[in-house]
């Protein structure tokens, strides 16, 4: 065999490879751009409505805290019974319609 048919040979056979390795890297790429596609239109939009839930529900504990704080403050001493039956009232409300479960024990004597 002539050295110039070595050579060709071996320069195809180097092609082949690059085309092979070129063809796996774009397949492979394009996959990697499908997942982050779908990383970015689902899962990311759940993260951060969930994001704002937990500020959300923050925000609301606060709010029932400084409600409470402010009963407590404005009614006189003879009037707790009044309090308590009326932050057992709301409690009472937000239970049937399924919106708080389990609050009514820290407020048990």
């Amino acid at each position: 065999m002539k050295i110039a048919t070595k050579l060709i040979a071996g320069y195809i056979t180097i092609a082949l490879l690059a085309v092979a390795v070129g063809y796996f890297g774009i397949t492979l790429t394009r996959s990697i751009d499908d997942e982050y596609k779908k990383v970015a239109d689902e899962i990311l939009p759940t993260t951060e409505m969930l994001e704002e839930l937990r500020y959300a529900g923050l925000r609301i504990r606060s709010s029932t805290n400084e409600y409470g704080i402010t009963l407590l403050t404005n009614f006189e001493k003879g009037q707790e019974s009044t309090i308590k039956s009326e932050i057992m009232s709301g409690i009472q409300l937000f239970e049937r319609h399924g919106k708080v479960r389990n609050l009514s024990c820290c407020l048990s004597p």
